[in-house]
C-alpha cells in the first residue's frame, strides 16, 4: 500500500488508473467493496483529489478496518503502560524508549562486561576487532551476541536476559571449541583460544555471516553470570 500511494501522489496523470473512492476487502472467498466517502464508487481519483484519496485509504486500512482489534491491542497495552504516560512522547521517543537506541559504543559494550574466562591474550584481541569493524558489522555482532542488535536506553549497563532481568554482556571460554558460539538469551558469548590476532578476526567474521547461536540451559550452569 505505501509504495502504491507513493507512486500515485508522486506523478501525474491519477485519471489514468482509473480509482475510484473506494477499497475492495476480502474475507476468504468474499470480496466487499466499502466507499471511503459517500458515494465514493462514482468519485474518481484524480490529480486534484488524489491526496484526499490517499489520506483516506491509509486511514481506513490502518485504523477504521482492524478498529476493534485494535481497540484489544490498546486495551492490553494501556494494562502494562497507563495511557497518561505516554501522553508526553511521540513515536520517535517512544520507539527510542521501548527499542533503544541503533549507536554501538564499544567503550561502553567493553566496560559492561562480564570476564569469565580469567586472563587471556584473545580477550584484548577480541576488543580490539570489534573497535575496527564498521558498517553495520557492530551492530551483526550484538544481534549474533545478545539477539538484539539495538543497545538499551541506559547503555551496555541496561541489557537484560530472555526474562527481563539485568544480564551483562559475557565473554567465557569455548574451551575445545574452535568457533564461536553465543548464547544470546544470556547475552554470552564463548571465545575460542587462537594464535594470532588474525585467526580471531577471521573466526569472528565467520561466526557473523554463519550467525550460530545457542540458547539454553546449560549456558548458566557453564559459567557464573553476575
Amino acid at each position: 500500500m505505501y509504495r502504491n500511494l507513493t507512486w500515485l501522489l508522486d506523478n501525474d496523470d491519477a485519471a489514468s488508473l482509473e480509482l475510484d473512492f473506494t477499497v475492495t476487502q476480502r474475507h476468504g472467498s468474499h470480496a466487499q467493496t466499502v466507499e471511503l466517502i459517500p458515494a465514493g464508487r462514482n468519485i474518481q481519483v484524480n490529480d486534484d483529489n488524489k491526496f484526499e484519496f490517499a489520506d483516506r485509504k491509509f486511514r481506513f486500512m490502518m485504523f477504521e478496518c482492524v478498529a476493534p482489534q485494535l481497540a484489544s491491542f490498546l486495551k492490553g497495552f494501556y494494562e502494562v503502560v497507563p495511557q497518561r504516560m505516554l501522553l508526553p512522547f511521540d513515536y520517535e521517543e517512544l520507539d527510542y524508549l521501548l527499542c533503544g537506541s541503533d549507536e554501538i559504543n564499544v567503550s561502553d559494550w567493553e566496560l559492561h562486561t562480564h570476564l569469565a574466562l580469567g586472563s587471556r591474550r584473545e580477550v584484548a584481541w577480541f576488543w580490539d576487532v570489534v573497535k575496527e569493524m564498521s558498517g553495520a558489522y557492530p551492530k551483526r555482532l550484538l544481534q549474533f551476541a545478545t539477539g538484539c542488535s539495538r543497545v538499551p536506553l541506559v547503555g551496555f549497563q541496561g541489557l537484560t536476559s530472555y526474562d527481563g532481568q539485568l544480564c551483562k554482556f559475557t565473554l567465557t571460554d569455548a574451551r575445545d571449541v574452535g568457533y564461536f558460539r553465543s548464547h544470546a538469551c544470556y547475552n554470552m558469548l564463548e571465545l575460542p583460544h587462537f594464535s594470532t590476532k588474525d585467526d580471531l578476526r577471521a573466526a569472528l567474521y565467520a561466526a557473523l555471516y554463519s550467525e550460530s547461536t545457542a540458547c539454553d540451559v546449560k549456558a548458566l550452569n557453564a559459567t557464573s553470570v553476575p
